[in-house]
Order: C-alpha cells, then sequence, then structure tokens
C-alpha cells in the first residue's frame, strides 16, 4: 500500500515555491537577523544556496547561503523558516524535503530560486490528510497507525 492513494488530494502532498533573487536575498536577511546570526550590516548579494547534507527521507537537513559578503549555514526546520514561501512571505516553507533549481542570467548572477517539494510539516511520519482518506476507506485507527509507524506496538496502559 502506497501513501500516495491517500495522501495525494492534501494541498502540500507535492508543491513548489518560487522566489526572484532579490524577495531570497531579503528572506534570508530578515532570518539571520533574527537570530542573531547577522548583527550588523546587510546580507550582501545571494551567490549561491547550496544544499549541504540531505536525510535518508529526501529532507534537507543543512543549507549553506553563499554571498559576496560570507557564508552562513542553516539547519533543519530552521530552513523553512529561512526560506519562507515565495507566493506568502508570512509563512514558513511546506517542509524541508525539496529540491532547489537556480536560474541564472547570462553573467551568472541568480535570477530566480525554486524549491519543488512535498509534503508538510516536520516529517515524523504520519501524513494526516493519508490518515483521513485511510479512515474515509474503512481503515481501523490500528491499521493506519500500523501504516504510518511500522512495528510499533498499541497497548492499553492501567
Amino acid at each position: 500500500m502506497e501513501d500516495e492513494q491517500f495522501c495525494s488530494w492534501s494541498d502540500n502532498y507535492s508543491w513548489e515555491e518560487s522566489w526572484t533573487a532579490e524577495i531570497m536575498r531579503s528572506n534570508l536577511e530578515d532570518f539571520l537577523r533574527s537570530t542573531g546570526v547577522l548583527r550588523s550590516g546587510h546580507l550582501g548579494n545571494l551567490l549561491d544556496l547550496r544544499v549541504i547534507r540531505k536525510a535518508l527521507s529526501g529532507r534537507v537537513e543543512l543549507l549553506e547561503v553563499v554571498t559576496d559578503r560570507g557564508n552562513y549555514r542553516v539547519a533543519g526546520d530552521k530552513i523553512r523558516w529561512a526560506l519562507r514561501k515565495g507566493s506568502d512571505a508570512h509563512s514558513i516553507l511546506p517542509s524541508t524535503r525539496f529540491d532547489l533549481q537556480i536560474q541564472r542570467d547570462r553573467s551568472g548572477s541568480i535570477v530566480r530560486i525554486t524549491a519543488s517539494g512535498k509534503g508538510n510539516g516536520h516529517g515524523v511520519g504520519m501524513c494526516q490528510t493519508g490518515a483521513i482518506g485511510m479512515a474515509r476507506n474503512g481503515y481501523s485507527y490500528k491499521d493506519i497507525l500500523a501504516f504510518y509507524y511500522p512495528g510499533t506496538k498499541i497497548a492499553r496502559f492501567n
């Protein structure tokens, strides 16, 4: 049984966000200031975004921001806050399970950054939409928990 069968109707099952270089630079600068990493001045010109490490699940664990004034690293779930959504800068990125595509002009400067991803949240296992889909198709809570958390046992404690 595949999760896609029950979870694909979720709004964030598959998603894409896109930013101009200036909007991404501004989002990153705001985030780095809010965390105290960027204490004074400006971030500088955005030269690159590099995925340094991914988990086996495909989630980005470490992202490097490369500017003409230095490099900065953002780790784990904080990546969602650093990038923010391109369609709504007040919302965080749906998840860290994404790939980046960077479009450059002839001189090599970044024009647009696009993240293509899947999922919503922190990635600890259960697609809530998928669980609803399974329940609507007659699966019990035990079936649903066994599907999303294989090898676990359900026990009653008194």
